[in-house]
């Protein structure tokens, strides 16, 4: 932000969304992508945020819904969910209850799952390119390591600086969530 010279514009804060400590009435908007599934309960960052918003400000909101509640119970989405360390989705239409209860008007809702299928087929791609790697590092190294292979590994390894941790992540651009929520 100093580079740019916009850190007079630009204030980080670390809090929970769904319990701000903002001013009442301070934003003309706010963007949610991807991490308000991560709400422990939903109503009540709908709530926070609507206090939040000035009047006529909008909430816009990027992340999956389930087409029915009782969904988040289906074993193969509740293990998904598990895996992000989601506790549940929300269907659009409990979403949009919550957002009239707690004062919300004007609410719309657009299904983005045809914009997003080539990315998602990319990622169901990668997952079985890393499933069968796990497989292949499992049963190459599931055996002890011979003299040779110790010594080809050291060779590979790089030295780190103090706490320096170095990992390798790989991830395809243009990823987003099947559903976006405007209102």
């Amino acid at each position: 932000m100093q580079k740019k010279n916009i850190s007079d514009l630009v204030d980080f804060e670390v809090m929970d969304y769904s319990a701000t400590t903002f001013t009442d009435a301070g934003f003309d908007m706010i963007w949610g992508c991807e991490s308000i599934c991560y709400a422990d309960d939903k109503e009540k960052f709908i709530k926070e945020a609507y206090c939040l918003l000035k009047s006529g400000g909008r909430l816009v909101v990027a992340i999956g819904f389930v087409p029915e509640f009782e969904n988040n119970e289906n074993p193969i989405i509740r293990q998904w969910l598990d895996g992000w360390q989601v506790n549940y989705l929300e269907s659009a239409q409990r979403f949009e209850t919550f957002m009239r209860q707690n004062g919300f008007t004007n609410i719309g809702f657009k299904n983005i799952s045809k914009e997003t299928a080539h990315s998602s087929r990319r990622l169901y791609k990668y997952y079985f390119l890393g499933s069968l790697f796990l497989l292949w590092k499992k049963i190459n190294f599931s055996k002890s390591a011979t003299e040779m292979q110790k010594k080809e590994y050291q060779g590979l390894q790089i030295p780190l600086q103090g706490n320096e941790k170095r990992a390798l992540a790989v991830r395809p651009d243009g990823w987003h969530k099947s559903l976006i929520a405007f209102t």
